[in-house]
């Protein structure tokens, strides 16, 4: 089982997609979310985040209900699994979210965090959490 599979696997309501892309898999934003199935949100919607807020950001929604903040897990359980999916990106990488207080979502759900990693040439990464879908 590889990092994302058992990311996906963790948080016991709503849907996590995560996504690693390597070589020829890496793709403008816009094309990488439209062959993962996401909408494609213009980019004024992507706002520019540090590794560390990414890392926390992941961490809160996985961990915490995303419409009442309800905790759905303890973050100790998911803390080093989280670390190494964002650690596994360069520190050259960029890190973008749509947790922008707008509430556009990327998912059909009425309510989802994304995160996308990418760098000059496309999109390295990328996790959704969704409440429902």
């Amino acid at each position: 089982m590889n990092i994302c599979d058992s990311i996906e696997r963790i948080r016991p309501i709503g849907k996590v997609t995560c996504s690693i892309f390597h070589g020829v898999q890496v793709l403008p934003k816009k094309k990488r979310l439209i062959k993962s199935g996401f909408v494609p949100l213009p980019d004024e919607y992507w706002v520019l985040i540090k590794k560390e807020e990414a890392q926390k950001l992941i961490l809160q929604s996985i961990c915490y209900h995303l419409e009442d903040d309800e905790k759905i897990l303890e973050e100790s359980k998911v803390f080093e699994l989280i670390s190494s999916f964002v650690e596994s990106f360069s520190d050259e990488s960029r890190f973008v979210t749509n947790f922008d207080g707008s509430f556009e979502c990327i998912s059909h759900s009425y309510l989802d965090i994304a995160v996308v990693i990418e760098n000059s040439k496309g999109v390295l990464g990328l996790i959704c959490i969704e409440d429902s879908h």
